[in-house]
């Protein structure tokens, strides 16, 4: 209904839920949509103006349909709509940023409680102060934080990174994540790898990538339940390790037994 408040909107989902499972309580709804039960009571109750960030992990984590979404949507604040809008940044845009660093220092001060100090930021994430201040003029150039009286304030609440890997900014791009995954396996951090080698159908590819995108999704709204204190990099690589028919056909003078033999587990 178009006159109902942000309140009535949530409660009655809130019922809707229940009526599927009469256990459920808002503070299971809060951990479901990726938010404090504190926070989701104060969007509830008004004390604190829905933003595109809080819409998107409304939306996402209770499945609204395309109706629900729209009427969500309209309780977005003219405030929110002006500051808190999606960014997207990558090669679509022109505007990559680049290496880690940037990223890295972007989520620091999302959790620093208004801690911008730039040898803070330094030792939280291992860089240089020299390369920490190079890199908040890089965000600020690119119009994702701004200087304010009372510190740094982040323009985009929600920032869009783009998955593509094309060119050679692209390519140098994401190397710098892997040289850093290569850093963190080294001095033993908190980490977690894995990996399969198999055969495939490469007509299933575009299915797979699909698939990784939803997956990370329901990662990414895992790990930001609860208090957020550290920051992480999630990447997932999916490579081919043998050269396709065609190419090798089309490689003049390609000395392909000399490849690597690769052995195949079993999948």
């Amino acid at each position: 209904m178009q006159n109902q408040t942000i309140t009535e909107f949530m409660m009655n989902k809130f019922e809707e839920l229940r009526r599927s499972n009469r256990r459920i309580s808002l503070r299971m709804v809060a951990y479901k949509i990726g938010i404090t039960p504190g926070r989701l009571s104060e969007l509830i109750r008004g004390k604190r103006p829905l933003s595109e960030f809080y819409f998107e992990k409304i939306s996402t984590g209770l499945g609204l349909n395309q109706d629900e979404r729209q009427q969500l949507r309209s309780y977005i604040s003219v405030t929110s709509r002006r500051f808190s809008s999606d960014r997207v940044v990558g090669m679509k845009s022109n505007a990559i940023m680049g290496g880690w660093e940037e990223y890295a220092i972007l989520n620091l001060l999302r959790i620093s409680n208004g801690n911008d100090d730039v040898n803070w930021i330094a030792d939280r994430l291992g860089l240089t102060p020299e390369s920490v201040e190079q890199a908040l003029a890089n965000l600020e150039r690119m119009e994702l934080i701004r200087q304010e009286e009372r510190g740094i304030e982040i323009v985009h609440r929600r920032l869009i990174t783009s998955y593509e890997c094309s060119g050679e900014e692209g390519r140098s791009h994401y190397k710098k994540y892997l040289e850093k995954a290569s850093q963190a396996m080294e001095l033993d951090m908190n980490s977690s790898y894995t990996g399969v080698t198999l055969t495939v159908n490469p007509q299933q590819i575009p299915v797979a990538e699909r698939m990784i995108e939803r997956f990370r999704g329901r990662i990414l709204r895992l790990l930001q339940q609860g208090t957020q204190s550290e920051v992480y990099s999630l990447n997932i690589q999916m490579f081919p390790l043998s050269i396709s028919q065609d190419v090798a056909k089309s490689s003049s003078g390609a000395n392909l037994h000399q490849s690597p033999r690769v052995e195949l587990d079993k999948v």
